[in-house]
């Protein structure tokens, strides 16, 4: 959508490809998002704490 909004706007942007890391690391999470597995509200919660929010 963003790059959508650049082109819109005159600044086309090149497509940066994934590294092969980062695009087993989408796979898994959304195998793991298929498989309905989520994190708790008490992990989402220590990771906010973790980060001052």
């Amino acid at each position: 959508m963003a790059r959508l909004l650049l082109q819109f706007l005159g600044e086309d942007q090149p497509v940066i490809p994934l590294t092969p890391e980062e695009a087993a690391s989408f796979a898994e999470s959304r195998a793991q998002a298929s498989r309905r597995e989520f994190a708790t509200d008490e992990q989402v919660r220590s990771v906010w704490a973790k980060h001052g929010l």
